[in-house]
């Protein structure tokens, strides 16, 4: 197996997944990335994929959005924003991803 076909094979299957969540279970994921993955205590060392992982997320979010759910979603816009500021990074490249996140939600 090449590795071009790997990753289109991975890809495929995410996407597969993501679809297939239905929306208590995206915000359960959502609330999950917000509290654990975004938390005050990794927030220097959060790894790219966790903004891939949040964007996959946030891509399948039905609209109008739930008064209840919106709060997660604030809630990781705020963390995306503190995370998008140059300063808490050493590379500006590193705060992109939740630069856009932020802008997004």
């Amino acid at each position: 197996i090449n590795a071009e076909y790997a990753k289109q094979w991975y890809q495929r299957r995410v996407r597969a997944i993501i679809l297939a969540l239905t929306q208590t279970f995206v915000f359960e994921l959502l609330e999950y990335v917000g509290d654990v993955c975004l938390s005050s205590e990794v927030e220097s060392r959060v790894p790219g994929s966790v903004a891939s992982w949040l964007f996959a997320l946030l891509a399948v979010v039905d609209k109008p959005v739930p008064m209840d759910y919106m709060a997660i979603l604030r809630s990781i816009g705020r963390r995306c924003r503190k995370l998008g500021q140059p300063s808490t990074t050493a590379d500006n490249t590193d705060s992109l991803p939740f630069t856009i996140i932020f802008i997004l939600i």
